[in-house]
Formats: C-alpha cells, sequence, structure tokens
C-alpha cells in the first residue's frame, strides 16, 4: 500500500493534470492543448488528441458533459469529441469567464474586457456583463441576459430548477454585491438578493440556493 502504481509525464506544464471527468474505469485530464482518456487500472492512454486552435495565453474554462468536451478561453467556446474534431464553435464580443452545464444547455458568463472598454475594476461605473445559455449539441443561443456590473469569476451555479449568479456592481467608486436567480430554460429572472460583503462560494441544489459570506452560511429558497 502507498506506492505509485502507474505515472505519466506530459509534455507541456501548462495545466498539467486538470482531470475534467472521471468514473472508476477511466478518467479524462486536461494538460496543456491536449485531452487524454486515460484507464484508472494501469495508466494506459485510450485516447489523446490536440484540441484545434488552442490558445494557449488564454485563460481557460472547460468541461465534460454528454461526452462532449466543451472550452472556453479568451472570447472563444468550443466543443470537442473525443476524436479531436470540433462539433461547433462560438464567438463572443466579450470575455469567456465561467462555464456551467444544466442537463443539455451550456450556461455562460461573460465579461467585458478592460483594456478594450478602457475601464478598470472597481475605479469607474459602467461595466456591463452577460450571461447566456447556448445548447450543447450545436452551440446555438438559447437566450441572453445583459447584467449591470462585473460577474463574480465561478460564481455561478444551476439545476433544473433555477440558474444562480453573484455580480458586482460599481457606482462611484462603491462595490455592491448581489445574487440573481433565472429560469434557466428561458433567462427569465425570478428574484434577486444585495449584499453588502463579498460572496464567497454559491451553489444550487435544486430549488435550494446556498451562499457564503465572511462568517455566514446562507439557504435560501
Amino acid at each position: 500500500l502507498g506506492k505509485i502504481a502507474w505515472k505519466i509525464k506530459f509534455d507541456s506544464p501548462r495545466s498539467a493534470g486538470k482531470i475534467l471527468e472521471q468514473n472508476d474505469s477511466q478518467i479524462t485530464v486536461k494538460a496543456g492543448g491536449e485531452i487524454f482518456q486515460i484507464a484508472v487500472k494501469d495508466g494506459k492512454i485510450l485516447k489523446r488528441f490536440a484540441m484545434k486552435n488552442y490558445n494557449p495565453s488564454a485563460e481557460e474554462k472547460e468541461f465534460v458533459s454528454d461526452g462532449k468536451i466543451i472550452s472556453g478561453y479568451g472570447k472563444t467556446l468550443q466543443c470537442h469529441n473525443f476524436s479531436g474534431e470540433v462539433l461547433w464553435e462560438k464567438k463572443f464580443a466579450k470575455q469567456v469567464d465561467s462555464l456551467y452545464p444544466s442537463e443539455k444547455i451550456v450556461i455562460v458568463s461573460l465579461n467585458p474586457s478592460f483594456d478594450d472598454d478602457e475601464i478598470e475594476k472597481g475605479e469607474k461605473p459602467g461595466l456591463k456583463a452577460e450571461i447566456t445559455a447556448l445548447d450543447s449539441s450545436n452551440g446555438n443561443e438559447i437566450w441572453n441576459k445583459a447584467i449591470d456590473g462585473y460577474l463574480a469569476s465561478d460564481k455561478i451555479s444551476s439545476s433544473e430548477d433555477i440558474c444562480a449568479l453573484s455580480e458586482t456592481i460599481y457606482t462611484d467608486g462603491k462595490q455592491q454585491s448581489a445574487i440573481k436567480v433565472f429560469d434557466p430554460k428561458n433567462g427569465v429572472e425570478k428574484w434577486q438578493i444585495k449584499i453588502e460583503s463579498a460572496i464567497n462560494g454559491l451553489l444550487v441544489s435544486g430549488k435550494k440556493l446556498i451562499f457564503t459570506t465572511e462568517n455566514k452560511i446562507n439557504a435560501v429558497q
């Protein structure tokens, strides 16, 4: 016990060993611009392919859903199959910030580029973000919502019933946080909560929203 059963050395150190999906028999790992499917039992590489149009300088977001790899970097969202083919590609005017799968829908949060808009985060008002829902089978837009403010990175969660996101609004140099809750099927806003302190974590479970602030954990239904 405690001995290394197998190991794999990746060519690229960037993002090496990021696990996207796992089960009892295999894991899917992203290393740099390559995707690996690896057998858990013996470390055998079952499939390996390079992502097309991979941008090593951009921050990446990705997940595996329904046998497809959906990845976002810069202002581009791509969907690959496990043969390395690009099934669809979507380009946006804003930066891809967070991705979240919800059944056969991909929820994407998009933030403005501070360089493009010449707006420095926290110093000037006028930030405009977006949240959009795409059909994961073809990348077609189902709905899109404009958001006043800057969407907090990786603070988006969804179930079949609700989709929740954390936003930060800058007005006259002051910062205020809020959580907005939408119907994931059509983007209709159901309700929102304004919060004075920063939101550290956010999770949706069924129809319940759970979020944490500096010294509290809250559940809302």
